[in-house]
């Protein structure tokens, strides 16, 4: 009895102990499972060769094509698939599973949800795969791979598409920077930037003009674009007025500024219109714009990204409390929002919150690119995943690289006199979590370089626009978009792949100047990104004061 006893204990601790690792799956085929929860709709219905051809799906065949292969490469490794939401969705699957261990070996998703994992301690720190000599980049594990720790080396070869020289040391390092103490609790997958896009038409044209736009807010790819009639004394704009090689803040204010005087039909902010042309600008009854001159799309990017390159405190998750790890709610930071205000009041700028509806019960607003594409803002700063949304016959979308911030433009004081440029590295990264089969971790990290390989990189950003994690990815599909690129215009394709190719030239100019970066993922970043975006929209449209809505914003995070 008390032998039974013994071993009843021994047998409740041992499963209390790994209740929170990923479960080892049914296999009945004796391979090696490997589960990946992502965002990737399947089709429910019509032939597969029907499906390949719908863009919704993409993603799924990407990832399915990819499995396929793998599963072929590696007879002893399975990968399964499993649709699970949005991001969002996927996240509280896997927070609601923690407690039971019902968790994937892989899952797409965003740091600040894999920050929790980790303080549940569930989070794979991968940091010693990446130079494994059996495991790592430039390893392949052939058809007698164990993936056990103590496996042969001879089951392992050479594999030039997964070499870690190839692999972006931007991207790794800003991944790396996320969490405390350096650590890989996820690496990244497909990513996304921050650019400016320019409506050139507007921008260069001189003199008054008489025409109209595209078919007003349907942006009809078969209809020709033509810039909207400006006022006689129009002038060509230029950004970098002072020719220091960087378009700074205050410089696309001052090109607002002109714009405002010379389209005044489009940027007029008294107008109220309850038809559905929005042709003379304006706002609705309920205040929400039809144009503006500049869009900035994430009003939580413009504010964290303002407080990264003029030096202002946001967040710091090295601190011992809330108090000093939550740091947005500061004097310098609510200058800068300030003044953000007094142009948003002058007409100049906006964020996509701010802009009319689309469809109000889900709450979309419309979308700067669409703004822009119609001749509603001459400038917008928006995701470099949207280049291909801006292509249109007849509209040539001139791209450059995000602007630059000067502490004095914000009514700063002290700090650095020069401008700084920041832009945010966006997009899902993959999420590792432990497992009672040690095989499982190693085999999913064999899974990540595969999918992440030199060849499936290039696919993947071929179809999405989402810039490739690989250094000759990006270059393959610059040099395959270089002759679009030349062009001044086109076809609607012609049009996206010179977008694409632009994008893909700034990846590399971003990379080169590092001037990319991720603020850390911790117990308040998701909270804090959150609040301090719903407090720009209360400044700018609904009027809140400052100090009130930084408390507030403040307030919800800490408590």
């Amino acid at each position: 009895m008390k032998k039974n006893l013994k071993l009843s204990l021994l047998m409740l601790s041992v499963f209390a102990f790994t209740a929170p690792l990923a479960s080892c799956k049914k296999n009945e085929d004796d391979r090696i499972a490997v589960t990946w929860w992502n965002n990737y709709v399947a089709p429910t219905s019509g032939t597969d060769e029907e499906n390949r051809k719908n863009a919704s799906y993409n993603e799924y065949y990407f990832a399915k094509d990819v499995i396929d292969q793998f599963e072929k490469d590696h007879p002893n490794i399975r990968v399964d698939m499993v649709y699970k939401g949005k991001y969002n969705e996927i996240a509280n699957e896997i927070k609601d599973g923690i407690s039971t261990g019902n968790i994937p070996s892989l899952a797409s998703g965003y740091a600040d949800n894999t920050a929790v994992y980790a303080n549940q301690g569930v989070a794979l720190d991968v940091s010693s795969f990446i130079d494994s000599p059996k495991f790592g980049f430039g390893k392949k594990g052939n058809s007698n791979a164990t993936y056990y720790e103590n496996d042969s080396a001879d089951n392992y070869v050479e594999d030039t598409t997964t070499a870690k020289a190839d692999f972006s040391s931007s991207f790794l390092e800003i991944e790396k920077g996320m969490y405390t103490g350096g650590k890989l609790y996820s690496m990244p997958y497909s990513k996304s930037s921050e650019a400016l896009y320019l409506n050139k038409d507007m921008m260069d044209k001189v003199g008054e003009g008489k025409c109209g736009t595209t078919t007003a807010g349907k942006g009809n790819t078969n209809l020709t674009y033509k810039a909207p009639e400006a006022a006689a004394t129009k002038t060509q704009y230029v950004l970098d007025a002072n020719s220091d090689g960087t378009v700074s803040f205050l410089e696309l204010i001052d090109v607002a500024k002109k714009a405002k005087a010379d389209f005044p039909s489009i940027f007029n902010d008294s107008g109220k219109y309850d038809d559905d042309s929005h042709d003379g600008g304006g706002t609705d009854q309920e205040g929400y714009k039809y144009a503006c001159p500049i869009v900035y799309d994430s009003a939580e990017n413009l504010f964290i990204t303002a407080c990264e390159a003029l030096g202002v405190p946001y967040l710091n998750a090295n601190g011992t409390d809330a108090a000093s790890q939550v740091l947005f709610n500061n004097a310098d930071a609510k200058k800068v929002v300030t003044q953000l205000k007094a142009w948003y009041d002058e007409g100049l700028i906006c964020t996509t919150n701010q802009l009319y509806y689309t469809n109000k019960s889900k709450g979309y607003h419309q979308y700067a690119t669409q703004l822009l594409k119609n001749g509603k803002a001459i400038a917008i700063i928006s995701s470099t995943a949207g280049a291909r949304y801006v292509a249109d016959e007849g509209f040539i979308c001139e791209i450059q690289d995000n602007v630059s911030y000067l502490r004095s433009d914000f009514g700063l004081t002290g700090g650095k006199t020069t401008p700084v440029k920041k832009v945010i590295s966006q997009g899902p990264s993959i999420s590792f979590f432990k497992n009672k089969d040690e095989r499982v971790e190693r085999a999913s990290f064999e899974f990540y370089k595969a999918l992440t390989n030199s060849t499936n990189s290039y696919k993947l950003a071929s179809k999405t626009s989402y810039f490739p994690i690989r250094v000759s990815s990006n270059n393959q599909i610059v040099e395959e978009y270089k002759e679009a690129i030349k062009k001044d215009n086109g076809t609607y394709a012609e049009r996206q792949k010179a977008n694409t190719g632009k994008m893909f030239n700034l990846n590399v100019k971003y990379n080169n100047e590092k001037v990319n970066y991720m603020t850390q993922a911790f117990t308040y970043s998701s909270a804090s990104r959150t609040a301090v975006g719903n407090l720009m929209s209360s400044v700018l449209k609904e009027g809140v004061e400052v100090e009130t809505a930084f408390n507030s914003a403040y307030n919800t995070v800490v408590k």
